[in-house]
């Protein structure tokens, strides 16, 4: 594709590019290194390779286990899926994309240690961070190889106040949050503020 690159079909291809960090690396220039590491810093996986990569890979497969994820999302979502499902029953019209950002908004607020309250209170600050999200991720495009100075100052500005709120979850260490158990698994302050913000990019 013209001003884009190769768009590869085929998944055991895309599978060779994507386990072949030599020749398609996640550090150098114009990959995802080049695009977030001024925003996240440094120790994010997206940005990383070789065993410094494996090493925090390794330390991270601990972190989402599927008991672990489960209980997460039904500790989370069981209210917003109810008032979901009453709506249904009772035949109102429901926007499927709104609720979609309610949930994952919700799930980001627990995965970064963030109190939001119940309700309504709860909705809003769900909305908000998912607005907030989308404010980052409309910068980039299939062509964005590096955010300008002031795209990634606006990025830091939305996911600064946020790292800051899960350095608290992480040095308070409850392991009953996703913080506390990257303390406990051994990453440092630095690496959970991080997998933090990429956590909140990718929801």
């Amino acid at each position: 594709m013209p001003g884009v690159g190769v768009v590869v079909n085929d998944a055991a291809r895309a599978r060779e590019v994507l386990m072949d960090g030599e020749a398609f690396r996640k550090d150098g220039p114009g990959s995802p290194g080049d695009l977030w590491t001024p925003v996240l810093g440094p120790s994010v996986l997206l940005n990383m390779e070789g065993e410094a990569h494996r090493a925090l890979r390794r330390r991270l497969s601990e972190l989402f286990t599927p008991s672990y994820s489960q209980a997460l999302c039904e500790r989370v979502l069981s209210e917003p899926l109810a008032g979901l499902a009453d709506r249904l029953q009772r035949g109102a019209i429901v926007d499927l994309v709104d609720t979609m950002r309610l949930m994952a908004g919700a799930v980001i607020s627990e995965v970064i240690g963030l109190d939001v309250g119940t309700g309504d209170d709860a909705e809003r600050e769900w909305r908000r961070l998912f607005e907030q999200g989308e404010r980052i991720v409309s910068m980039v495009s299939l062509r964005t190889r590096r955010l300008s100075p002031s795209q990634a100052e606006e990025a830091r500005s939305v996911l600064d106040p946020l790292g800051d709120i899960a350095a608290k979850a992480y040095a308070a260490g409850d392991e009953s949050t996703v913080m506390g158990r990257m303390r406990a698994l051994g990453l440092s302050g630095a690496e959970a503020r991080g997998a933090a913000g990429a956590f909140f990019l990718t929801g």
